[in-house]
């Protein structure tokens, strides 16, 4: 999917960072597919280690914050407000990479500043001063986020966002982070316009049975059926995703999908043997 996690396993400096002369993710102009495959794989490495960066170094201090590009505005390059947080996204060959949702708009910048840094060296125009440094210092295509198991819901989880009035449109960051928390190894697809869709459609949910259908689409039709408990009646569940209708039917499948139908330990098995 498109994960949030990290740990440094291999330490690889870059300190002259490649200028990527691949093929446009979204423009092909002819390209093979071959590479376009290989410029795929290339995005996917790029924004994984992007975000374990941005987990290790953090946010900039207050005071290289202050001092940023464009002072006078409260928006920074390549940073888009999201429903669910503050988006990341660099242009690269014509087209646009999302590299991930962020917390804070400090997080996404920094995000930003990375993955514009990969991809054109130190002539890139970067939103904190600091960045060049820290990533001369650390940035390594082998750099992981650390595997994270899969946290317990809080007991009123469910109740207090899907049983009470919260509107379904609050409810699709539920599922982005859903997502996240799977590494690519145990999903079917790894195209990045993939996961950038189901990323919108959730910002667009509009109803409890849009919600139930997102949930069905990634756990479903997603994750690979190896990574899901043995004897875990996904066709009975799925139809039921395809009824819901209600708060409360949508949280109750949401439950029965992250506790009985996802194996976590196997989950994180994966995110071990990437990092």
């Amino acid at each position: 999917a498109r994960p949030p996690r990290e740990a440094a396993s291999h330490h690889k400096t870059i300190k002259s960072p490649p200028v990527s002369n691949g093929t446009p993710t979204s423009h092909h102009h002819g390209a093979s597919p071959a590479d376009l495959e290989a410029q795929a794989s290339s995005n996917l490495a790029m924004v994984d280690a992007v975000r374990a960066l941005v987990y290790k170094v953090g946010i900039p201090s207050p005071a290289v914050a202050a001092a940023a590009v464009n002072p006078h505005s409260d928006k920074f390059i390549g940073v888009r407000l999201k429903q669910s947080g503050f988006g990341s996204v660099i242009k690269k060959n014509h087209s646009e990479i999302n590299l991930g949702i962020y917390e804070t708009a400090e997080e996404a910048a920094r995000a930003y500043d990375m993955a514009a840094l990969f991809c054109q060296g130190d002539r890139a125009k970067v939103n904190f001063s600091d960045s060049l440094h820290l990533y001369d210092q650390n940035f390594s295509m082998d750099l992981k986020l650390p595997s994270q198991p899969y946290p317990t819901r809080d007991k009123d989880f469910y109740t207090q966002l899907f049983e009470q009035s919260t509107p379904p449109s609050k409810a699709g960051s539920v599922l982005t982070d859903l997502a996240d928390r799977l590494p690519y190894s145990s999903v079917m697809s790894t195209s990045l316009d993939i996961w950038e869709d189901f990323s919108r459609k959730n910002e667009a949910i509009e109803t409890w049975s849009d919600f139930a259908k997102q949930l069905a689409w990634l756990v479903r039709h997603q994750i690979l059926p190896e990574v899901l408990t043995p004897g875990w009646d996904s066709d009975t569940w799925e139809s039921n995703c395809n009824a819901c209708e209600t708060g409360h039917e949508a949280g109750r499948l949401l439950r029965e999908a992250e506790e009985g139908g996802v194996d976590w330990q196997k989950v994180g098995r994966l995110w071990d043997s990437e990092a």
